[in-house]
């Protein structure tokens, strides 16, 4: 957040020299993006009190519920309304000069551990918020996009570019093992590799799963120039049983009818 004074002169005014363990670490959220608004702990008369300050409305509505599912009522004095800040407290006096929206000030429970509890609480809450994506930023691209692009890329025989849009389906875990394997042989056969596609560690996963008419055919390929060497169809009978099988129900699939779609 950006406060119209110096973080160093509010740190000045809150006694934090006396804070111990973590709780210095909480200032640091007047700096974090990631955070809306920011916690400032003060130390007066030997208590511990953290401020939840935000600058605008649209801050204050993004920290109240957390501050609540953090450090509520369980914990702290904090049941969700701002605090009105006093003009003849220092602190306070800085912070309502300081162009603060809205401020609610925690005080910890009076029970054994309190302050330390508080503190882990909201430490937890700004290391996860520090942690989340930006889904501004990565926001997800749809998979169909994603299966558009890597078509674009074959079409445009850039398999670098396939392979990439690949792997992020991959690693994303957007399509089960044989479909991608499917996308695997489309780009091998662009590349003219059949002998990789051939030797797949899926093909026979891929050739007896009911692939697509599309799928079938690569698959007839990749036996026909690997074993029949270069499709010479004499060399055919050669095939043993269990591949001549496999032959005759990738031909029944390449010619099966597409599904209809319904209207």
């Amino acid at each position: 957040m950006g406060l119209s004074i110096d973080i160093a002169v509010l740190r000045a005014a809150a006694g934090s020299d006396a804070l111990v363990g973590d709780a210095a670490g909480l200032w640091d959220t007047a700096r974090q993006a990631k955070f809306p608004g920011a916690l400032l702990p003060v130390v007066a008369d030997g208590t511990l009190a953290i401020y939840a300050v935000a600058e605008s409305g649209l801050e204050w509505r993004k920290l109240q519920p957390l501050l609540l599912a953090f450090a509520g009522p369980t914990l702290t004095n904090f049941t969700g309304a701002p605090s009105p800040l006093d003009p003849a407290q220092g602190f306070e006096a800085l912070l309502g000069g300081a162009g603060v929206h809205s401020a609610a000030r925690l005080r910890p429970g009076r029970f054994t551990g309190g302050d330390a509890a508080v503190v882990q609480a909201l430490r937890r809450l700004q290391a996860q918020l520090l942690a989340a994506p930006d889904l501004a930023v990565a926001r997800p691209e749809p998979t169909s996009r994603l299966l558009a692009r890597l078509q674009d890329a074959l079409n445009a025989g850039d398999a670098d570019a396939a392979w990439r849009t690949l792997g992020t389906l991959g690693d994303e875990l957007r399509l089960d093992a044989l479909n991608l394997a499917g996308l695997e042989i489309q780009i091998l056969a662009a590349t003219g590799r059949w002998d990789a596609i051939r030797w797949h560690p899926r093909f026979e996963a891929l050739a007896y799963g009911a692939p697509s008419p599309a799928t079938a055919e690569l698959l007839l390929e990749a036996i026909y120039r690997t074993i029949a060497a270069g499709d010479d169809p004499a060399l055919v009978p050669i095939l043993d049983v269990s591949m001549a099988s496999m032959v005759r129900w990738l031909q029944s699939m390449r010619r099966r009818p597409l599904p209809q779609r319904r209207r």
